[in-house]
């Protein structure tokens, strides 16, 4: 699949929307919020004509590099699946402008052919052209896709914090070459970068983090930056995530399969979601829950609910797959919790004291009498995201189906607090 340049300058560096890269002849559409575009999808002929090897600049100042020997062992990766193999010390000023003027224009040659930039790595001596330098608006980062000129469909992209006032300069990489693949991490007291080669007999490996979360700016980085490289695997055609990291939703590309869809468990669900953990902040252990599955057994497209379990209580956020007949995800949506991250209360009150002030509630606002109050089927206990004295936490809450002066209606009672809320409408 090759992807058409032909755009000008201009055009590339002052972009502040950041779009998909789909199929040729495919609409783009602008949901997506991080550059995704895949190497296999530039012309070679477009960087290996415009290559001027007396053009070059180093992207690492060999004064800054800090020796190997140097870094304490409490700045290295403890990932199981990297290996600290050296030192830099990139110029990331390099890869805003480097090589976008000299994208040709109608497809001819460029008049004026811009630099390229040379960069040593295990021992290999590689050009860089820049292909895509473009801005992340929501999350203020710069995202770079980088050719390698020497190795036609290799690759360095690059996560760099270098746009907004005072930035910290901080970067997260992937170079990706036949001897293998590599990240690169800013170590988290500036000084330059560390360099980790990645193990090929970990699949997962390049997808992994091997920055410590204690470190937590180089951390976030990072975090976006795997989140590019993946949906440049997946090439979507449409990418939402909530912006506090908390809902993703991913509809076309390459999502996988289900092997049986009309049979799905709960333990491949969670397969699906470990496989795109730097969407979906999934970890393997997560417990779920699917609650339906529509469309079973008739020929179209089924959708899969399923629900996170947090202490035997369910979770109520958006999770759903839509895969068609012969299994293949169509539309990811997920909305995960992590307990390290938010704070999950613990039930106070029984299910027979909310049940009580559910029907003193509704009675109350239809000014009825409360045994005009009917309770239509079992209680349900789930957890309720919401804000709370320190940030987001998870509430338990007891919801009641029930019926108040003929009309059907929910009532749910804050399971710490006893406080009734009831609203017009079935519970869904």
């Amino acid at each position: 699949m090759r992807l058409d340049l032909r755009m000008t300058a201009g055009l590339l560096a002052a972009a502040t929307s950041i779009w998909l890269a789909p199929a040729i002849g495919a609409q783009r559409s602008p949901a997506s919020e991080l550059p995704v575009r895949h190497i296999d999808e530039i012309p070679a002929e477009r960087i290996q004509w415009q290559f001027d090897r007396t053009l070059r600049v180093p992207l690492a100042d060999p004064e800054k590099i800090v020796p190997l020997g140097d870094v304490p062992p409490g700045e290295r990766s403890r990932a199981n699946f990297a290996t600290l193999i050296d030192t830099t010390a990139i110029d990331p000023s390099l890869l805003t402008l480097a090589g976008i003027t000299a994208i040709g224009i109608g497809g001819m040659p460029p008049a004026r052919r811009a630099s390229h930039v040379s960069f040593s790595l295990d021992g290999q001596d590689l050009t860089l052209y820049v292909v895509e330098s473009l801005f992340d608006a929501e999350r203020v980062l710069r995202q770079v896709l980088a050719a390698i000129v020497e190795e036609p469909g290799s690759y360095a992209r690059f996560t760099i914090d270098n746009v907004r006032p005072n930035a910290s300069g901080f970067l997260a990489a992937t170079v990706k070459i036949r001897k293998g693949e590599y990240r690169i991490v800013s170590r988290p007291n500036g000084g330059g970068e560390l360099v980790y080669r990645l193990r090929a007999t970990n699949p997962s490996a390049r997808l992994g983090k091997v920055a410590d979360t204690k470190w937590e700016n180089i951390a976030r980085i990072e975090r976006r930056h795997t989140q590019a490289e993946l949906l440049a695997d997946i090439q979507p055609e449409n990418v939402s995530m909530a912006r506090n990291d908390l809902t993703v939703r991913v509809q076309g590309g390459d999502l996988g399969s289900i092997k049986d869809p009309d049979n799905i468990v709960a333990a491949e669900v969670c397969e699906v979601l470990v496989r795109f953990a730097p969407l979906t902040n999934a970890l393997g252990s997560e417990s779920l829950l699917i609650t339906s599955v529509s469309g079973r057994g008739r020929d179209t497209d089924h959708e899969v609910r399923f629900r996170q379990v947090l202490n035997g209580i369910p979770v109520e956020r958006p999770n759903s797959l839509v895969i068609d007949r012969g299994g293949r995800i169509k539309v990811l949506t997920v909305s995960l919790i992590d307990p390290e991250r938010i704070s999950v209360m613990s039930p106070a009150i029984t299910e027979d004291v909310a049940r009580r002030n559910a029907m003193l509630r509704t009675a109350q606002l239809l000014q009825i009498s409360s045994d005009n109050v009917v309770f239509q089927g079992p209680a349900e206990i789930v957890y309720e995201l919401g804000p709370g004295p320190g940030g987001l936490e998870l509430t338990p809450v007891w919801r009641f189906a029930l019926v108040g002066d003929r009309r059907p209606m929910q009532a749910r009672v804050n399971a710490v607090s006893g406080d009734a809320r009831v609203l017009d409408g079935m519970i869904r």
